[in-house]
């Protein structure tokens, strides 16, 4: 449901939970150094639980959707230890 278009050199990176969404039900928001992921997401129907934000923008960073009789979850953070 979604692909990766680049990213910029490692940066500060906040990561923030939906509210209110069940997958991130006391999750706070937090801040590392990471590779900032840009991507797609070429389906309508993507959940996004998760975002990251950085001075070079504002991206989807956790969603979920079904495909067929099945379920997709996908993860952007993550690239470095602190995440």
């Amino acid at each position: 449901g979604g692909a990766f278009l680049s990213h910029p050199d490692s940066c500060l990176v906040t990561v923030e939970p939906k509210l209110g969404h069940p997958l991130t039900a006391n999750a706070k928001s937090f801040t590392v150094q990471d590779e900032h992921y840009f991507v797609t997401l070429d389906v309508m129907d993507a959940d996004i639980f998760l975002k990251t934000r950085s001075h070079h923008g504002s991206q989807p960073a956790g969603w979920i959707r079904t495909e067929g009789e099945g379920r997709v979850c996908a993860l952007t953070p993550g690239h470095n230890r602190e995440v």
